[in-house]
């Protein structure tokens, strides 16, 4: 059986809940803003690998404990960045997923947020896949996990021509759809989930920040000076982001309600049939706020061409606001120079196939710069 809302308050009021609640008030994005050093950012991935590996036999020990198949365990090296991911194939054909907290030295309560989306959002238009299980704290000394089915169908990720991203309109405007259902619901505050509205069983999710704005400016001064120090934004480009922000979007950041986003809407994040969207997982960045801040960061993992199915599928569901670009493209550079320290933090390559991830910054402000 699924994990039940009072198993998840239960772990939400664990006492060190208190220190992830306010970590989640301190982050814009997590990948970009965690509070550890930058040497053991970059070397994150090489050791994921490595500890993956090394705990298998522990991983076993956890799966004996759900299933009386034999199983074999499939480590997935590439996936997860905070977590190590396990494949768990039963001789039965059923499939499985454990997530393992093996790499931070505290608690994985992001996992909560998962199990929530699998009771409150299937039945309000959004698919998910069913957390069986999850362990956080536990008092033998095992590693934090979260154990979920697997989706029915292939992240979307899989029909993307791998050197164009070329994929089918039709999938772009199913994804379209499903995200517009997302948006359709309301939230209270603004930025990454306070987990406060677990503990209390709220009816909403719930923002860690008052205002839109406070959300938007965490470490924007930040990141715009490290993107200065390593060449990759001019000063005058820098200060122009400031005037964008503290001036011209002033008004279009107060005037916001609050609805659920996703907050890492990649197609790795999404499972098709090849027609339908089957699954939206990994909801760990969910936060609240404007909708059009969520499609601007699905926009930074894709192709522009790509928008216009998708929004063809979005506006048959969720209407979008006549200053729409203007958002958009604000959100889009707002997000492109976080996405960007993250990278500069974790010392992740550009592909030589591909241009350099940081020219999406630029490309923002070039249409913006058309707009003001």
């Amino acid at each position: 059986m699924p994990i039940s809302s009072l198993q998840t308050q239960a772990y939400a009021l664990l006492p060190s809940s208190s220190a992830f609640r306010e970590e989640q008030a301190r982050l814009f994005l997590r990948k970009a803003d965690i509070e550890l050093p930058d040497q053991r950012l970059a070397t994150l991935r090489e050791r994921r690998n490595e500890v993956c590996l090394r705990h298998l036999s522990a991983v076993k020990d956890i799966c004996r404990r759900f299933f009386t198949d034999d199983f074999q365990i499939v480590p997935l090296m590439e996936m997860g960045t905070f977590y190590a991911v396990y494949r768990i194939e039963l001789e039965s054909n059923q499939c499985y997923y454990l997530r393992a907290n093996l790499l931070l030295d505290t608690p994985a309560f992001a996992f909560l947020f998962d199990a929530w989306a699998t009771s409150y959002l299937p039945h309000r238009g959004v698919p998910t896949v069913s957390v069986i299980a999850v362990e956080l704290g536990n008092s033998s000394g095992a590693f934090d996990h979260m154990l979920s089915l697997a989706a029915l169908g292939r992240p979307l990720k899989q029909y993307e021509d791998p050197q164009t991203q070329a994929i089918s309109p039709s999938l772009l405007a199913a994804l379209g759809r499903t995200v517009a259902h997302i948006h359709t619901l309301s939230g209270e505050n603004y930025g990454l989930l306070d987990i406060a509205f677990l503990q209390e069983a709220a009816d909403k999710p719930r923002g860690s920040k008052a205002t839109w704005s406070d959300y938007i400016f965490l470490h924007l001064e930040d990141h715009l000076e490290l993107c200065k120090n390593v060449g990759v934004l001019s000063s005058q480009d820098a200060q122009f982001c400031l005037h964008l922000f503290r001036n011209e979007a002033s008004t279009t950041l107060q005037e916001v309600s609050s609805h659920l986003l996703h907050g890492d809407l990649g197609h790795h994040n999404i499972v098709t049939d090849g027609e339908q969207i089957t699954a939206v997982l990994d909801w760990e960045d969910a936060l609240c706020g404007d909708p059009i801040f969520d499609i601007a960061g699905w926009g930074t993992f894709t192709k522009d061409w790509m928008r216009e199915p998708f929004l063809e599928g979005y506006t048959s569901v969720h209407k979008l606001p006549s200053d729409f670009e203007w958002r958009y493209w604000l959100y889009y550079l707002r997000i492109a120079l976080a996405k960007t320290v993250h990278r500069i933090r974790f010392d992740i390559k550009d592909p030589p196939y591909r241009q350099p991830a940081y020219l999406r910054i630029h490309k923002a402000l070039e249409h913006l710069r058309r707009m003001s």
